[in-house]
C-alpha cells in the first residue's frame, strides 16, 4: 500500500484533473482518479480485482 497523501501534483489517469482516490490491485497495479472517474470505474475494477485497496482521500483534500 502507498500511505503517502495525494498532492496537487497527483493527476487522474483518465482526465488529468487532481486525483483524490488511489486504487491499488493485489498485483501492485495502481490507478489515480478524480472523484468523477472513481465513481465511473471503481465497480468494474472491483469485479476484476476483488482484493482492490481503495485509498479515498476526497475528504482530506477539502
Amino acid at each position: 500500500m502507498d500511505p503517502r497523501p495525494l498532492t496537487k501534483l497527483d493527476r487522474c489517469d483518465a482526465c488529468s484533473a487532481q486525483a483524490h482516490v488511489r486504487l491499488i490491485t493485489d498485483d501492485g497495479g495502481e490507478w489515480l482518479f478524480c472523484n468523477h472517474h472513481d465513481n465511473q470505474h471503481r465497480s468494474a475494477l472491483w469485479l476484476k480485482y476483488p482484493g482492490l485497496f481503495v485509498d479515498d482521500q476526497s475528504e482530506a483534500s477539502v
